[in-house]
This record gives structure tokens, sequence and C-alpha cells, in this order.
């Protein structure tokens, strides 16, 4: 009845999209999946929060608020899902009953992560970095573990390590 505002409107949705597109792609966002990222899931609803003590290689206590993950629904769950712009502010930390050999993925998480595995007695053995799934060439996520075993694992943002002076070796996760 009116082609001109029918055109009009495709031109809108059309010149949106494409304008969206570059914002997605430079912003450090993966584009794939993101649509699934929710502000909370229901096991990071159920994660008590804690504060976690760090004694770092220049023997300051580095605090921070992190979620705690101390049973199965939980330390699965993790990050996943949860959108990237949280990730700055929260970390997790995982729990486990006894000191085991295992690995964590990156799927269904959308910003890359540091990773710092403790031993039972709280010493650094690895810190890792990771990167999400949707950001590897094929799309699968990469498994990462340290070699030894370990008893907790420490998710922060990327950096959150390093630039607190948290170390493999020289620095100690602090257990009540």
């Amino acid at each position: 009845m009116f082609p001109g505002v029918r055109l009009r409107k495709q031109w809108t949705a059309l010149a949106a999209f494409v304008l969206l597109i570059p914002t997605l792609l430079f912003s450090g966002i993966p584009t794939v999946g993101f649509a699934a990222c929710q502000p909370e899931t229901a096991a990071w609803r159920h994660m008590q929060l804690g504060v976690v003590e760090v004694l770092n290689s220049k023997r300051q206590h580095i605090r921070l608020t992190a979620r705690i993950a101390d049973d199965r629904a939980e330390r699965a769950a993790g990050f996943q899902y949860i959108c990237p712009q949280l990730f700055h502010d929260n970390a997790i930390l995982f729990v486990f009953s006894s000191s085991l050999q295992a690995q964590f993925h990156m799927r269904n998480v959308y910003a890359p992560l540091d990773i710092a595995f403790f031993d039972k007695s709280g010493k650094i053995v690895k810190i890792m970095s990771m990167r999400p799934a949707a950001w590897e060439k094929n799309g699968q996520s990469r498994f990462y573990g340290p070699a030894a075993r370990f008893r907790y694992a420490l998710e922060a943002r990327v950096g959150y390590f390093a630039e607190n002076g948290i170390e493999v070796g020289n620095s100690m996760l602090l257990i009540n």
C-alpha cells in the first residue's frame, strides 16, 4: 500500500544490523552464543559470597570478594552463561572436598579468565589464562589444569593475579 514506508523500514533494519556487527566484533565480546548471557543463573545465585585472602609474593594480604563454589552443581556451572560485564568485579573460589587432578573448560563462558590452582596447604601450584571456547578457531573449548593435584581453584578476570603480585611458588591462599 505504501511501498516507500516498507522500503524505509527495511533500510533502517539493515543499517542497524550493519552498525551492530562492528560494535560486537571490536568490543572484545564474542558474538557466538552471546545472546544467551545472563546477569545470574540459578547456580550463581546459590553460591555464597565470601572474602578470599591471598598472601602475595610481597607478603601483602590481598582480599577479594568471591563466590564460593563448594558443591557439584556450583562447580560445574562456574561463570557459564554469565554476562562478561560481571567478570571484572567477580571471582569464584572452587572448593573440593579433597585434593584431585582435574581440568576446567571455558564452554559457555563469554570472556577470558585467569585461574590459580592451590594445593591443600594453600600453595599455588599453577596459574593459567583461559580463553572462551567461542574464541578458539574450531569453537571447541580447551581444557585447563595443572599436572599436580589441587584442592582449590580461584577464577578471576584476566590480569588480576599479575596486577596483585600473586605468583606460583611465592603466594598462598589463606585458609580459615
